[in-house]
């Protein structure tokens, strides 16, 4: 799982530089992340990263959007 997260956080820069973090797809990588954190223990970190997922779809897409309410199950 290690090189996997680092994958991911690499792919999570990437995609903030490219698109901005304020970009739904930003926020696309963070909910992946987010779910790798959940699956290694880590609660805290996995919280963090869906919430500020959460909050991008929910100012870009909308409260009523697949994502912004599959984020919030």
């Amino acid at each position: 799982f290690r090189r996997a997260l680092e994958l991911l956080e690499e792919h999570l820069e990437i995609t903030r530089q490219e698109n901005g973090d304020k970009h739904p797809e930003y926020a696309t990588a963070l909910h992946n992340t987010a779910y790798l954190y959940a699956q290694l223990k880590r609660p805290e970190k996995a919280l963090e990263y869906e919430t500020r997922a959460l909050m991008i779809w929910e100012a870009k897409l909308g409260r009523n959007h697949e994502d912004t309410i599959n984020a919030r199950q």
